[in-house]
């Protein structure tokens, strides 16, 4: 080898040696590979731009160093996702995008158990409400009870009607109007359900209900902070307040909930099908199970 490489260097030697341990990480990154060659001391015999070069190349072969925008592939986590085409959609005509953080624990559930496609325009929405693959739908913002948007709000309730499964949940109960939602109801599935109250108390399981009655992993009771639904029949009710049922909250006093016609999760059939609402507005863990269990899950 030449007597004057930087071999011969034993600060430049240091660097190859830190350069090289950097290297041999699982996933390194290029850009922060050559952020660290150029600013380590004496390196600019070792790892100048052609040796730089040469080096990356070579390691990205043997699949150690990897680009930010083109990383190796890491191998999936096995899942219990069956090897099928149905699919799950989320309706999110106004998309706010805190809803992915907020609902982290139930898209991470059903994800684990079917497809999940998402739907941002009623243009994607409709051959989708459409597809023989569908096998649930979740409206996740009050975009469906918008004007403009009354051609997906027909075809959901077709779909409905017609033997699926759907659930309104998510961002709906945070930013609908009062006015909104119920003409949504009434036109829409011809149902008289009205805004109700909107607070935080433990709610319990209603054996009544056709969709807790055969889902046994649902909780028996738990809190949540709420829209209510009022007009509803008392078998519509998936989760209700009961005798014990007290307002909670850090200002107000724990007055006893007096309304026990309204709930804040329901469920009834539609024609050949189901509609739910749910109005936690804070992703609860607990609410995971039930809009599973509007869903068909």
């Amino acid at each position: 080898m030449p007597s004057n490489g930087w071999w011969h260097d034993p600060e430049q030697v240091a660097s190859a040696k830190e350069i090289f341990a950097f290297a041999e990480q699982e996933t390194t990154d290029v850009g922060a590979f050559n952020s660290l060659a150029r600013h380590l001391p004496s390196v600019h015999g070792f790892a100048g731009r052609a040796s730089r070069k040469i080096i990356t190349n070579h390691i990205k072969e043997n699949g150690v160093l990897v680009s930010k925008t083109k990383q190796k592939a890491i191998p999936p986590a096995k899942t219990t996702i069956p090897a099928s085409s149905r699919f799950v959609l989320l309706l999110s005509l106004e998309n706010q995008e805190f809803f992915d953080s907020i609902y982290e624990h139930f898209l991470r559930a059903i994800r684990a158990k079917v497809k999940v496609v998402q739907a941002k325009s009623v243009t994607e929405a409709l051959p989708l409400l459409s597809s023989t693959d569908l096998a649930a739908v979740f409206v996740t913002d009050p975009g469906i009870v918008k004007r403009k948007n009354r051609k997906a709000a027909a075809k959901l309730a077709e779909y409905v009607k017609s033997g699926g499964s759907a659930a309104i949940g998510g961002n709906f109960a945070s930013f609908v109007s009062g006015r909104e939602m119920e003409a949504f109801f009434r036109q829409t599935f011809d149902l008289s359900w009205t805004y109700g109250a909107y607070h935080r108390t433990t709610f319990v399981l209603n054996p009544s209900n056709e969709v807790a009655a055969r889902n046994p992993s649902l909780e028996n009771a738990y809190s949540m902070k709420t829209l209510h639904l009022g007009g509803i029949s008392p078998e519509m009710a998936m989760y209700k307040p009961n005798e014990e049922s007290r307002l909670e909250s850090l200002v107000f006093a724990p007055v006893k909930i007096k309304n026990s016609l309204e709930a804040p999760a329901v469920c009834t059939r539609i024609g050949q099908g189901y509609l739910g609402f749910l109005g936690d507005v804070n992703g609860e863990i607990s609410s995971t199970n039930t809009l599973l269990a509007m869903l068909g899950f």
